[in-house]
């Protein structure tokens, strides 16, 4: 894997953001938009992404996309698919399998 500075995942996050407000993807795919994952190098990163998605989010008044977080650590330690290792920026509390 590489490890991509948290300022360009913001960047490429916004861009997302943006391209989900514009309805391209629905209109084009007739498909909900897809679930965005990020895995983060630890999760003092994963915190402070999951609070600038949720700013970024808010500004822009949009509640629905999913933006799922997790770490390097929990994703290269997990067993099984049925662990919950991800979260979403909008209930970091609640952990999600895939």
């Amino acid at each position: 894997f590489t490890v991509t500075p948290p300022y360009i995942i913001k960047k490429q996050i916004e861009a997302l953001v943006e391209h989900y407000d514009t309805d391209d993807w629905q209109t084009e795919s007739e498909t909900d938009y897809p679930v965005i994952l990020i895995a983060c190098l630890d999760s003092r990163i994963e915190n402070n992404l999951r609070r600038h998605i949720l700013r970024h989010l808010d500004n822009k008044g949009i509640d629905e996309i999913s933006i799922l977080t997790t770490t390097i650590k929990a994703l290269t330690s997990f067993k099984s698919s049925e662990k919950a290792i991800w979260s979403s920026v909008l209930e970091p509390e609640k952990l999600i399998s895939l």
